[in-house]
């Protein structure tokens, strides 16, 4: 049983389903139920015989080739509120937050849809909550006034015809939002999406001292009197210069992306307002540079 278990523990709901099928076992039922069915299954030896299954129900759908995408010009009308209102009140059941937010975060992958006489047939794609690696096809059947007669979706909860689990509801709140909108949100593709390459990345690391910053390189620096003020001035305590001098007065560590959180240097400022440095911001620079007289 125990190896059973490990077999089984990082399965999908498919694979799960694909193995319950080789037994003729019922598909029915939530993951951790599929799950201990196997279990069972393999304990006894498939019970020695297979089971008497029930068809599982599935709608009665149109030709694929027949689904087109709704948009603005489309005549699809839709549903209303209060239809999908009474339609969960059947189950004790009502629209939620939850369903209005997979609806606005883009959950629903397409919304196609299809005519048949007076009756009008959707075919949509909804990720599963929390995980957009897995998603569930769910079908509608909506009569001319909008009213829901059928529905049925992939997951666990949404056997049909009386589906109204929560990727359900997410697929006909789409429907009413296309009545008062006349637009319908589903996935955006990657053309669609801003890129973001060229922006700064969210820093995701505990705050540290500047004087703890590992900076590769920045030793043969620290040894160098790089700074042009009196002894008695440098490093005072209680002075917050020690990450400016360090990271962003080096010429020979120029590529630090901190550079672009400060702005230019005022070179104007910095010749009126340094009144305590020795030698002016100019001779400093040509000083800094090894040229020590200027000739004719």
């Amino acid at each position: 049983m125990a190896c059973s278990s490990t077999k089984y523990a990082n399965m999908t709901i498919k694979d799960l389903k694909d193995e319950l099928k080789k037994r003729n076992a019922r598909l029915s039922g939530r993951k951790k139920e599929l799950f201990e069915r196997l279990i069972a299954y393999d304990r006894n030896q498939n019970f020695g015989q297979t089971e008497d299954l029930e068809p599982e129900y599935r709608m009665t759908l149109p030709d694929p080739l027949s689904y087109f995408d709704v948009n603005a010009d489309s005549t699809f009308s839709g549903t209303t509120l209060e239809k999908l209102t009474s339609y969960l009140a059947k189950f004790d059941n009502q629209l939620d937050n939850k369903v209005k937010r997979l609806y606005n975060e883009r959950t629903i992958r397409y919304f196609k849809i299809s005519y048949d006489n007076d009756l009008t047939y959707v075919a949509s794609s909804c990720y599963a909550e929390y995980r957009t690696g897995i998603s569930y096809e769910i079908d509608l059947l909506l009569d001319r006034s909008g009213s829901i007669m059928e529905a049925q979706c992939e997951c666990p909860a949404g056997e049909g015809p009386s589906a109204h689990c929560k990727h359900v509801c997410a697929v006909i709140y789409a429907s009413i939002m296309f009545k008062e909108f006349r637009n319908i949100k589903v996935e955006e593709t990657c053309t669609q999406k801003l890129q973001s390459f060229h922006k700064c990345k969210r820093f995701l690391g505990s705050p540290i001292k500047s004087q703890n910053i590992s900076m590769p390189g920045a030793d043969e620096f620290t040894n160098m009197d790089f700074d042009p003020r009196p002894d008695h001035l440098r490093n005072a305590p209680g002075y917050n210069d020690y990450f400016r001098n360090l990271c962003l007065n080096f010429s020979g560590i120029s590529n630090m992306l901190i550079f672009q959180l400060f702005e230019p240097a005022n070179a104007y400022a910095v010749a009126h307002d340094h009144d305590h440095l020795k030698l002016t911001p100019q001779d400093n620079f040509l000083e800094r540079i090894g040229l020590l007289n200027i000739t004719q």
